[in-house]
């Protein structure tokens, strides 16, 4: 059976699933060089996508959702663009189409699982030798990732859009498989 999109365009439409649409993420991707995403099925292409859409839906936005009880955490209001200009309630920002994009290419050329449970038990790789090989991952003291969503390119997309104190963004953590 298909896979059916239904794309929240800023109307909220009824069972939407994605923030974009297949061909718009496959004009994103192309534009970037990631020319084993065209080679996929449309499906799979699809189911990565509404993924990658439930993997931004967890995370912690700034403002309001337009209307509660709804699974697609965009629209909102009271949401400010990086240059403090509004963005409009009824628009979805290209920066959160665009991070959708990214987590989709990784999900399904990469196996990744943004929503996979997280091995905390050791830190990001913070050296490493070629010769006799030789790995130092870093632990939760000297962890320098800076990073919010597990993936740099998204970083500095939502970063605008997303709340936290202190400069520490309260969103989950990502792992990939």
């Amino acid at each position: 059976m298909p896979i059916t999109l239904i794309v929240e365009d800023g109307t909220m439409p009824d069972g939407a699933n994605s923030y974009v649409a297949i061909s718009s993420a496959d004009t994103y991707l192309a534009q970037r060089g990631a020319s084993a995403w065209a080679e996929q099925e449309d499906d799979e292409k699809a189911s990565a996508l509404i993924r990658a859409a439930d993997t931004l839906n967890l995370f912690n936005w700034n403002g309001v959702a337009v209307e509660s009880g709804r699974i697609m955490a965009w629209p909102r209001k009271h949401m400010l663009f990086i240059d403090k200009s509004p963005v409009q309630e009824n628009f979805i920002p290209d920066q959160i189409k665009s991070a959708q994009c990214e987590i989709a290419a990784d999900v399904l050329l990469n196996q990744a699982d943004p929503l996979a449970p997280v091995d905390t038990s050791r830190g990001a790789v913070t050296s490493e030798k070629v010769d006799v090989v030789s790995v130092t991952y870093a632990t939760p003291e000297t962890n320098n990732y800076n990073g919010i969503t597990g993936y740099p390119a998204v970083d500095g997309l939502l970063r605008p859009f997303l709340s936290g104190n202190d400069g520490k963004f309260g969103i989950i953590e990502l792992g990939r498989g």
